[in-house]
């Protein structure tokens, strides 16, 4: 993104790797500052604006821009030290779209952007594509799948991109895909995924963090659809959360009754007719009478409502109930089990008593007999 400041790299050491996927048949590899000759940072030119100290793939200069020498199948790899950005691919020269783009931050400190791709020339229809940022470890700021703008005019895309939270601790925003369009033009985030994993401390993210799933802005139609939200762990606070239509908890075994999954402390916003299910983690138990705080926004601005389909199911063999409740929270219920309708038996009639109805049937028929005659 053009909108970012300088930057200043520290002392500690970084070990990088890379590497290219098919169609795309190359490699580079390279541990900073551990390789001889040594390999330095870049800073990297946008056509207007520099962003030095920025961990990336070799570019080149395209339009009076940089672009990444390969835009599609990039892995990078921080496990130490601090720089300010990590980018899988960049192209601010052209229309050539940014995909299948992987950063894996397993610790070191990244103090402004991670992002899978980012794709933002000047003009023209940009897109940013199945890229993935993956936190094990570290610290980072703001985190995205893929970002997609143009600064003059043109469509821009931001589908099927990932972010997961594996470990480490974020600060600011965790988006899935970023859409920036322009005037006269549209902007959709679809089917991007935040992906918030198991085991996780209360502390991974900061009290100003934003959750975003596919997230628009400019453009004069903005489309945000088919973007989920995975939570893996419970117990957790974030400032805001907005931009998904689809949320998938998988209830750790951890979380007890009354016990809640995600605080929201600012704004909520999810949407109309979310689709959620809810499943079990292995040792999640639950008895009739539980009830479960899914999403918290009490004393924050809450909006948004449950699909009907998503409002019942079963978990752990007892039915559910899920909805939104006082205005300002996501609240799953535990029922009683459905009980078996009892059986009424039928008692069967011995042989003897099925001799005698046999003779009076027989009776009966001759007597009618008679009577034809």
């Amino acid at each position: 993104m053009k909108r970012f400041l300088s930057h200043t790299l520290g002392g500690a050491a970084l070990a990088l790797s890379f590497s290219f996927s098919a169609p795309v048949l190359a490699q580079e590899t390279f541990a900073y500052p551990d390789d001889f000759p040594p390999r330095t940072l870049q800073s990297i030119d946008t056509g207007g604006l520099t962003w030095s100290d920025a961990l990336t793939t070799s570019v080149d200069t395209v339009n009076g821009a940089h672009k990444s020498t390969f835009v599609t199948g990039n892995t990078v790899t921080l496990n130490s030290g601090t720089v300010r950005y990590v980018y899988g691919a960049v192209n601010y020269g052209d229309t050539d779209g940014v995909s299948g783009n992987s950063v894996v931050i397993n610790g070191g400190t990244v103090d402004i952007l991670v992002t899978g791709a980012d794709h933002d020339p000047d003009n023209g229809n940009t897109s940013a594509t199945n890229n993935s940022v993956e936190i094990n470890g570290g610290t980072v700021r703001d985190v995205y799948g893929g970002i997609a703008k143009v600064n003059g005019s043109g469509d821009t895309l931001a589908s099927n991109n990932t972010v997961a939270i594996m470990g480490g601790t974020a600060s600011g925003e965790v988006c899935g895909g970023y859409a920036g369009g322009s005037s006269g033009h549209q902007a959709e985030a679809s089917n991007n995924t935040v992906r918030i994993g198991p085991g996780l401390p209360t502390t991974v993210f900061g009290s100003n963090v934003t959750l975003s799933g596919g997230r628009t802005s400019g453009g004069d139609i903005g489309v945000s659809t088919g973007n989920t939200l995975q939570i893996e762990s419970a117990g957790l606070s974030v400032q805001h959360l907005g931009h998904f239509q689809r949320f998938e908890f998988t209830l750790p075994a951890g979380l007890v009754n009354g016990g809640r999954v995600l605080t929201v402390t600012a704004t909520v916003n999810i949407g109309t007719n979310a689709v959620m299910t809810v499943s079990a983690a292995p040792g999640f138990t639950v008895s009739p009478g539980d009830a479960f705080i899914l999403i918290d926004g009490t004393g924050s601005t809450f909006s948004g409502t449950v699909a009907a389909a998503s409002q019942s199911g079963t978990i752990g063999g007892y039915p559910y109930t899920l909805a939104v409740e006082n205005g300002t929270a996501v609240v799953l219920r535990i029922l009683q089990p459905v009980q078996s309708r009892a059986v009424t038996s039928v008692p069967v009639a011995g042989g003897g008593v099925l001799a005698a109805l046999g003779l009076l049937l027989a009776g009966l028929a001759a007597a009618g007999l008679r009577r034809r005659r």
